[in-house]
């Protein structure tokens, strides 16, 4: 079975076009920093992974450029492009539709918030602020 994380991934992918590889990559190209920002945000939302554990699956081998800092940057400024890009909002819905319909957890796995998986929705992020 694959992990949630790799579901993930995966999913960003097929979505955006921008493999994990692309993502570890120290550029400014908005497109990238898209992928990569929707990438962390939805890994700390639906597996609740610490934020040092997301900085570490995001740097390449050995690489040390993304931190703590960048990681709550990336799901800060997630929240915003939602409320403000409906383009970054489509993909990110996409991907979030993507995972759930690919991912198939045990019947008692929970969200990060406690909710089980059993069909009901996570929280909507402009909620939590």
């Amino acid at each position: 079975m694959m992990t949630l994380e790799s579901i993930i991934s995966q999913s960003v992918k097929a979505v955006t076009g921008i493999s994990v590889e692309a993502m570890q990559v120290r550029t400014r190209k908005g497109h990238i920093v898209d992928a990569r920002r929707m990438h962390s945000a939805i890994l700390r939302e639906m597996t609740g992974m610490k934020i040092d554990d997301i900085a570490a699956l995001m740097n390449k081998e050995g690489g040390n450029y993304c931190d703590h800092p960048n990681v709550m940057h990336y799901i800060k400024t997630d929240r915003n492009m939602v409320e403000t890009d409906p383009n970054y909002r489509r993909n990110r819905e996409a991907v979030v539709r993507r995972v759930k319909r690919l991912y198939k957890p045990d019947f008692n796995t929970v969200d990060a918030w406690g909710n089980l998986w059993g069909g009901i929705s996570l929280p909507q992020i402009n909620k939590r602020k």
